[in-house]
């Protein structure tokens, strides 16, 4: 067993665990070294705590206090030990500089009053974001410590405001809008005590980007000892706010969900700039600081915009570090604005929760902002990923497009144990997992939440099915996805086994099984199917509502003519015994590639095996295929396969048995790939051979389609033309949309 899952069983099983020791394991399942550096220090300050408990009979809020204090000053002193070290050298830190074509550009505002070696912090990793255009805007209120040195090692896309006197936060905010007024960009606050990681301004953008009703995107902060800070805030009903998840878990998959929310902490704020200059900038009422963010906030909702959490937008902050002046201070300020902000906005305060009742682990309350109503739970086998294949990529395409509509979205795997890496890999659903007693629990906590709960491939139906008496009163919208007939796949199988010749799509008559999978169907409210015969199958035997939601792809025009190309490409996942990808790679061994190898010429073609394949069990076929046929490459799993559809001549797909649609061939059409399939894949996709594509139902037929298309531009032509046109039409995002739209209730306009 590997270390990883050694790792993540650990982490779920019964076993106590310090809260420490927790994060720990899930930082090195994440592989997050940033927030590893800060995680060892951490557990021995758990330890030290753990020997005051009886010298200082400390409570448990004193402990933890004292250890985010420890985490504090140990990130203050590396700090200024890299400060030192980068003043005493030549180095200086150069912003922007890049194309504005091929990189979005962000305007970045600091303030900043003396605290140099955070700000040094700050900036270095301003300094490292990721495909972003930096404009940065340091405004300093007369500092006396070195950061004045630290500014003037500043070149590139910067400009520096030097303020004879303390401006403090908001005015100085306020002369830094002033400056951006008419300049390209949204704008972004980020404290000087703060630091981004390399991708947070990126993910703030592409936030802005996809959603138009976003007017502000916050981020997910942390706290130098690794526990969140903040979540989002949320106001209440007296004007007060807090962060949520407050000195919470980081990696709870509540959290890292994207939703609107109330308001974004200034230590971590990105505007749209026009509105900026509609709101005129931060109202002086609130000066010199404190809910100046969140009176913003509230003025852009009022104009019909939301703020909306972004949680792979993250930063580390170190609280209260730039805000000088003793905590009692900080907060009388604090609550002299609060009493401000109650006055300036009392009707709207009147519709928020009051704070003893909130909440953080509720989503019922994360989300009372959502304009859909529609709150999604689906069940599938695995999380929606892409380069998992076995219609994984469908089903992210899925989950995209109802987020993007404004569901709230839980995906609960069934076959899978998700790590922290998992949980991040998008922000567009919640990601749970378990068996059988799992979702009971999760559907008993959560009654009357979910509007829909949808359920994927036919073990999962089953599931649903078997679980359903959870529900005592008015049950959600039951929705089955058909990801494919397993009984046609099983069917198609036997055929093969029994008879040595791949079938043609047989007519439901003639599969016995075929009606209890129907019949299991009937139990559901609605349907989705992936291809349109079986669509109109379901449809007519059940006699329920049923939608095609087939696979989404923007067609990609070939940019390499047919001289530019070479070879021949076999892409699919494999991760099963029972795989149609493991038997077509055997057909492909013992029959293809002999009969090509007999063909005058053809023996030279090269072959490329690409995709996610146990290897357990691929070995010996890679062994075989690599020994026999020389001209073969096996690369095994290829994250990005653009380049590798662009660079062949020919697309195979030999598969001897299937159900559904075969995402691999609109894949390949999409990129002007043409496309030698068997003639049950033309069957079921219903596409033309000779017109769309070529087919081959023995090797000799099949090596024979390979050798006519590897060596003929016109029929090359006619074939990628003709498949890119029926991508189009078959895999265009409207479609999938408004099917989904209808499926799920989602509101007109959305």
């Amino acid at each position: 067993m590997s270390l990883s899952r050694r790792l993540q069983r650990l982490y779920r099983s019964d076993v106590i665990l310090p809260f420490r020791w927790k994060l720990a394991i899930k930082v090195c399942l994440y592989n997050n070294l940033g927030f590893l550096f800060t995680t060892f220090p951490g557990y021995i300050a758990y330890r030290q705590r753990q020997s005051l408990t009886t010298l200082r009979g400390l409570s448990a809020e004193q402990h933890d206090h004292w250890l985010l204090s420890q985490h504090k000053t140990l990130f203050a002193r590396a700090a200024a030990a890299e400060l030192s070290t980068f003043l005493a050298s030549a180095l200086r830190l150069h912003f922007g500089g890049h194309s504005s074509v091929c990189q979005p550009r962000c305007n970045v505002i600091v303030v900043v009053h003396n605290k140099a070696e955070l700000t040094y912090r700050c900036l270095r990793a301003l300094k490292d974001q990721l495909d972003v255009d930096v404009h940065l805007i340091v405004v300093d209120n007369a500092s006396t410590d070195s950061t004045v040195d630290l500014l003037n090692r500043l070149d590139g896309s910067v400009v520096v405001v030097r303020n004879q006197a303390n401006h403090h936060f908001l005015l100085a905010c306020n002369q830094a809008f002033d400056l951006l007024k008419g300049q390209p960009g949204p704008i972004a606050l980020v404290n000087n005590d703060a630091v981004l990681e390399p991708l947070a301004l990126q993910s703030a953008l592409r936030c802005l980007e996809r959603f138009r009703s976003a007017g502000a995107v916050t981020g997910m902060v942390v706290h130098p000892d690794g526990r969140l800070q903040e979540a989002g805030s949320v106001l209440f009903s007296d004007g007060s706010c807090l962060g949520v998840g407050r000195r919470g878990d980081p990696f709870d998959p509540l959290f890292n969900v994207r939703r609107p929310v109330d308001y974004g902490s200034g230590c971590l704020l990105m505007i749209r700039s026009g509105l900026l200059a509609q709101l005129n900038g931060f109202d002086p009422l609130f000066a010199p600081a404190y809910y100046e963010e969140t009176d913003l906030c509230v003025r852009l909702s009022d104009q019909g915009w939301q703020v909306i959490y972004e949680p792979t937008c993250r930063a580390m902050h170190v609280e209260f570090a730039s805000s000088g002046g003793s905590l009692a201070s900080v907060q009388a300020l604090m609550e002299a604005n609060r009493l401000k902000l109650l006055q300036c906005h009392a009707s709207r305060l009147r519709g928020q929760p009051e704070a003893l009742a909130f909440d953080s682990h509720d989503p019922r309350q994360l989300i009372n902002h959502l304009h859909s109503s529609s709150r999604v739970l689906w069940i599938d086998d695995h999380p929606p990923n892409r380069q998992f294949g076995a219609g994984f990529a469908r089903l992210q395409d899925i989950i995209e497009t109802l987020a993007t509509a404004g569901c709230w979205l839980t995906v609960f795997t069934t076959n899978s144990l998700p790590g922290p890496a998992d949980q991040r890999l998008s922000s567009d659903y919640e990601l749970l997992a378990g068996g059988e007693q799992d979702l009971i629990h999760l559907l008993k906590q959560r009654a009357g939440f979910y509007t829909h709960i949808c359920a994927s491939r036919h073990h999962n139906l089953a599931l649903l099915d078997s679980v359903s008496s959870v529900f005592s009163a008015e049950r959600p919208v039951f929705v089955a996805d058909v990801e494919s007939l397993f009984s046609i796949r099983d069917w198609t199988r036997q055929h093969l086994l029994n008879r040595g010749a791949i079938a043609s799509l047989p007519e439901p008559a003639q599969i016995p099984e075929l009606a209890t999978e129907l019949r299991l169907m009937q139990r559901f409210d609605r349907l989705l199917s992936v291809s349109e015969s079986e669509s109109t199958m379901m449809a007519k035997a059940t006699g329920l509502p049923t939608w095609q939601v087939g696979h989404l792809l923007v067609p990609h025009p070939t940019i390499h003519p047919f001289n530019a190309r070479q070879g021949v490409l076999f892409l699919g996942a494999i991760h099963d015994p029972s795989s149609p990808n493991l038997d077509s790679l055997r057909w492909l061994l013992e029959e293809i590639l002999p009969a090509l190898s007999a063909i005058d010429g053809a023996a030279s073609i090269p072959i490329t095996i690409a995709g996610y394949h146990q290897p357990a069990l691929v070995a010996d076929l890679y062994h075989q295929l690599q020994a026999s046929f020389p001209q073969v490459t096996c690369l095994g799993f290829v994250t990005d396969v653009s380049e590798l559809l662009q660079r062949h001549r020919v697309f195979v797909a030999p598969t001897r048995f299937a159900a559904g649609l075969p995402h691999k061939v609109h894949l390949a059409a999409a990129h002007g790939l043409p496309v030698i399939a068997t003639p049950l894949l033309a069957d079921q996709m219903g596409w033309t051979p000779g017109d769309q594509l070529l087919v081959g139902s023995t090797g000799v037929a099949f090596a024979d389609a390979v050798v006519r298309l590897h060596t003929d531009p016109s029929l090359w032509n006619a074939l990628s033309r003709s498949a890119l046109q029926r991508v189009s039409a078959e895999c265009d995002p409207a479609r999938m949309f408004a099917a989904l739209r209808a499926a799920f209730d989602l509101p007109d306009g959305c």
